[in-house]
């Protein structure tokens, strides 16, 4: 004897707007963790982002340039 299967009507409606993924611009970031460069230079230095609006992960490398010492 085989039974009718009960489908959730929530889950099996198709749902074309999770088809597709939206672009995102990256606007707002946050800094996650300061990755190490492992004496490849010391010229750059490199951040963990992830995205406020779409959580993902990206890296910004900036060049570190010297400038001036102060002092008290």
């Amino acid at each position: 004897m085989e039974m009718d299967k009960i489908e959730n009507h929530m889950v099996a409606q198709s749902q074309p707007e999770l088809d597709r993924e939206y672009p995102c611009n990256h606007d707002e970031w946050t800094v996650v963790e300061i990755e190490d460069t492992y004496g490849w230079s010391e010229d750059y230095i490199d951040f963990k982002i992830v995205c406020d609006s779409c959580g993902k992960d990206g890296y910004r490398s900036y060049n570190m340039k010297f400038i001036d010492v102060e002092w008290d």
